[in-house]
């Protein structure tokens, strides 16, 4: 697997992949981890047509439940090589404090000394979210 900063990646690149299932939830989410030019991560979860907040724009509906909140909401996704026609809410780690790349010269913002996110601390992120989006889909 590679590191989601490694400076060679020069496009978006899933890093991993997979379903999160809840054992005592009603839906599995799949997920997208991916890379963005080595600069930073984003994370993605794809809804099924069944689940309620299918097709909502929910980016300032929901509570903060994960690292800087959803900014992306919308039908379909495609990465390298990978394409999800699904409605997809997803969220990134380039807000201030995160590690961020000047990616050209021309770029007025960058922090190398900000926070590198791992693997894990974003799995926990998906996790999170998939029980929130559980948690709706039972109540609704």
């Amino acid at each position: 697997m590679k590191d989601i900063y490694d400076e060679s990646i020069n496009q978006i690149e899933v890093i991993k992949c997979g379903t999160v299932e809840l054992e005592w939830g009603l839906n599995k989410y799949d997920y997208y981890i991916v890379s963005i030019r080595g600069n930073h991560p984003c994370a993605y979860i794809a809804l099924e047509q069944d689940d309620v907040l299918y097709g909502r724009d929910i980016e300032d509906e929901l509570p903060l439940v994960v690292h800087g909140g959803i900014t992306y909401c919308q039908k379909g996704v495609q990465f390298n090589g990978v394409e999800d026609n699904r409605w997809i809410i997803g969220w990134d780690y380039a807000h201030a404090g995160d590690f961020t790349r000047m990616l050209l010269e021309s770029d007025n913002w960058g922090d190398e000394t900000g926070k590198k996110y791992s693997i894990g601390e974003i799995m926990k992120d998906i996790f999170e979210m998939a029980k929130f989006l559980n948690e709706v889909n039972s109540i609704m």
